[in-house]
């Protein structure tokens, strides 16, 4: 599948979002959103086919307490075999109120990716205090 660019979303809704069972997806486009204690994070994606395809994506996280901690976000996605992927964790330090974007792309071989996901937390230096895990709905 062609890559294209990915359309950045830059509003954070609060919005959880529960894990489904499914079979092979093919979106064009879409976002998952989530939050927990200190933290709003957001993914969006675009050019998802499953099957051995790569998919665009696009990781926002908003630090909301002024509590001195920093805040991260990552993908999550399942295979069609039902083992799931934790992507790298994406960390922003400067402070409540504020936040950042980046942008990526993920493939995961033979067996696609069909399930979305997303993780946001909070952490004191490498320590989680808390986190969210909000899936595609």
């Amino acid at each position: 599948m062609r890559k294209a660019a990915l359309a950045a979303s830059v509003s954070f809704a609060i919005l959880a979002t529960a894990a489904t069972a499914g079979t092979a997806q093919a979106e064009s486009r879409g976002t998952i959103s989530c939050s927990t204690t200190g933290a709003e994070g957001e993914v969006n994606w675009s050019h998802w086919a499953s099957d051995y395809s790569s998919i665009d994506l696009g990781l926002h996280v908003i630090d909301t307490a002024a509590d001195g901690h920093h805040v991260k976000v990552r993908f999550v996605s399942e295979n069609l075999g039902h083992v799931r992927t934790y992507w790298p964790w994406r960390s922003f330090y400067d402070g409540s109120g504020a936040g950042q974007a980046w942008y990526t792309s993920a493939q995961n071989g033979r067996n696609g990716i069909y399930i979305l996901g997303m993780q946001v937390a909070r952490y004191e230096g490498n320590t989680m205090l808390n986190s969210r895990t909000c899936w595609r709905q």
